[in-house]
């Protein structure tokens, strides 16, 4: 059983390379990071302390000698991205030959941001923004607007802006939209001879409740559309709510869906804490942290989200998601979940 709540949760790693890890003497819970370095840096720095978002404990980062070898090796770049068209590729599902892209996210907390941040993704090579998301304020349920410019969040008319999140009341499902028309506000006319302007379903991520408290990791299930052998996506675009995503998994019907899971983190009683092998990529102790599997492959990541700064995130995946779908998932990890903690 896992240790008194009084255990220290704050650790360090001794070296980059090695995957011992023990507590640091001293450092509860005000201990902060002050690196001075890009955050590019921050993102694969050693460091490993817990987290300072209320109470906010979870999943620790620890490197698997054994799966060491084999976790280099799978994040060796193959292919190449097609960056031309920023638009198209924030859409695009990443092409199979390319095996993990490398994102940061970076948190606003201040000034006019300070209730509702801004998040930033950037692409770890190159340091390249990608998209900004920020929470719409005063809705009944938790609404990110998802922009590819910064303080541009403008629905209508905006080039810009690609889709959004919305969550239900309780923060526990999230379902992902591109732009398009709600079919609730569409006319007969629209619905019947332009459908392809009636909005996309690119996604859903579904929380339960967390059967192991406080302290315990979050269980959560995503479903995405599948995507062809040509790489190009399922289209989703229901116009009923029998169609709509959440509700064909919540029937277990995964016709033309991928299905996710986070895998299950591990108790390690040597750190007094659930651990999960980020590769060295997230270094900060939180319940935020999660790796998506398949559920038939939960060896191969297909998404990761971890802490490594007071306000800095490292977020990589590879196909069948695109940016914008990974983006809009580990958004939904940042949400207040009443019912899940």
């Amino acid at each position: 059983a896992p240790p008194s709540r009084e255990k220290d949760r704050s650790f360090s790693r001794q070296d980059a390379n090695d995957s011992w890890v023990e507590p640091k003497k001293g450092s509860g819970r005000d201990s902060t990071r002050k690196d001075k370095g890009s955050a590019r840096d921050r993102s694969s720095s050693p460091d490993l302390s817990s987290e300072e978002d209320g109470n906010d404990e979870g999943v620790v980062s620890m490197l698997d000698d054994k799966k060491a070898a084999s976790a280099q090796k799978g994040t060796v770049k193959k292919g190449k991205l097609d960056l031309t068209d920023m638009k198209a590729f924030l859409l695009r599902p990443v092409p199979k030959a390319y095996d993990v892209v490398e994102c940061y996210i970076e948190r606003n907390r201040t000034g006019a941001n300070k209730l509702f941040p801004e998040y930033c993704l950037y692409m770890k090579d190159g340091d390249r923004f990608l998209l900004t998301a920020k929470k719409r304020p005063n809705n009944r349920t938790s609404n990110y607007l998802i922009s590819m410019q910064r303080g541009d969040l403008s629905r209508k008319g905006s080039e810009n802006f690609l889709g959004k999140l919305r969550a239900n009341f309780i923060g526990t499902e999230f379902v992902i939209y591109d732009n398009g028309l709600n079919p609730k506000g569409a006319d007969q006319h629209t619905l019947t001879v332009n459908p392809a302007t009636i909005r996309q379903e690119l996604g859903i991520a579904v929380y339960a409740k967390n059967v192991l408290g406080h302290r315990g990791p979050r269980k959560m299930r995503v479903c995405v559309p599948r995507v062809r052998e040509d790489g190009t996506r399922v289209v989703w675009r229901p116009t009923t709510k029998e169609d709509e995503m959440v509700n064909k998994c919540k029937e277990q019907d995964h016709t033309n869906l991928t299905y996710l899971i986070n895998k299950p983190p591990r108790w390690n009683d040597q750190v007094g804490a659930y651990v999960l092998n980020f590769n060295g990529r997230v270094t900060m102790a939180s319940v935020k942290n999660f790796q998506l599997v398949t559920p038939e492959d939960q060896e191969t990541v297909i998404l990761q989200f971890g802490r490594v700064g007071k306000e800095l995130f490292t977020m990589d995946f590879r196909a069948p998601l695109c940016p914008f779908q990974a983006f809009a998932i580990t958004l939904s990890s940042f949400d207040s979940k009443l019912a899940c903690e």
